[in-house]
């Protein structure tokens, strides 16, 4: 954890989790198109989405639907 003022930040992987649990809400099937249009909508790249959603699904042991 970081502290800047006396305020902790998260950790990058913890907000990637975090990022990914969000992100995993939305969906039980996500679709390239799913990440480009969060990805647009967000501001986040969807790169970094589907990175978080993974890791998220890895940690959480939550299996990969194919669709």
């Amino acid at each position: 954890m970081s502290e800047i003022h006396g305020t902790v930040l998260p950790s990058v992987s913890h907000l990637t989790h975090q990022a990914g649990a969000v992100f995993l809400s939305f969906s039980e099937r996500i679709s390239d198109n799913f990440y480009v249009s969060a990805a647009r909508s967000t501001g986040f790249s969807s790169a970094f989405l589907n990175t978080a959603v993974s890791e998220y699904r890895r940690i959480n042991r939550i299996p990969v639907v194919n669709s």
